[in-house]
Parts: C-alpha cells; structure tokens; sequence
C-alpha cells in the first residue's frame, strides 16, 4: 500500500509507502519511538520535541508550547497499541510508564548501538 499527501502550501502531491509507518499514524514508528523516548527518559518538554522531531515550521498558537500528539502515542504506547507485545500495567503518571514503554523498546535493539539508535532499530522493527 502506498498513502498520498498533497502539501496545502505549494500543492505538490507525494507518495509514501506505508512500511515506516504505524497503523493510522502520519510518522514513521521510529519518529513516535524517538519523540516518545526524548520526551519520557530525556524529560524534554513537548515543544522541544516538536521542534526537534517534527518537520513543520509554521505551527498554530496551540502547538508553539507543545505538541499532544506525544500524549495521545504515550497512551496508546502504554496500553500495548503501538508495538507489538509492549505495554505497561505500571502505576504512575504517562510520562513514567512511557518511559517504561521505551525502556522495553529498547532493550530490544542491539547492544553495539547507542541507546537511541537501539530505540529507533525496535521500533521498526516491533511495529
């Protein structure tokens, strides 16, 4: 299968295949393992990911002090939607049990890598 988008500014239609990316999801699996990793064990704030992981530059008003994507994949992420086998039944707040998610994640990747490179390795390879 293959998903097309037509940019809204210059109208430009492009093809992406859908093998990166999760079910129902505009990014790639390794693009929410990445968010979800800087934001739950690195604790960067939701508009520091945004600026980091996300290609847009202009952004709403709303979207300029975060990005709530990253909350609504976390959830998904702890209930086991996102990944194969990964979840979590841990007591504590999103951002601890995502954290928890990404350590799963990345224990599955390979020693010689670093722990992101690991992350981003799991998360296509668990999708």
């Amino acid at each position: 299968m293959v998903r097309r988008y037509q940019c809204q500014q210059c109208r430009l239609v492009m093809t992406v295949t859908t093998e990166a990316l999760l079910p129902r999801k505009h990014y790639g699996a390794g693009t929410i393992g990445l968010a979800l990793w800087l934001w739950s064990v690195t604790r960067w704030p939701l508009a520091k990911v945004r600026r980091e992981m996300s290609p847009r530059t202009m952004v709403g008003a709303a979207a300029a002090t975060g990005w709530e994507s990253v909350k609504r994949w976390a959830s998904e992420a702890c209930l086991g939607g996102l990944w194969r086998s990964i979840g979590t039944t841990l007591m504590a707040g999103l951002r601890r049990q995502t954290e928890r998610v990404m350590r799963q994640l990345e224990a599955l990747g390979t020693l010689e890598q670093k722990p992101d490179e690991r992350l981003w390795q799991s998360a296509h390879q668990r999708r």
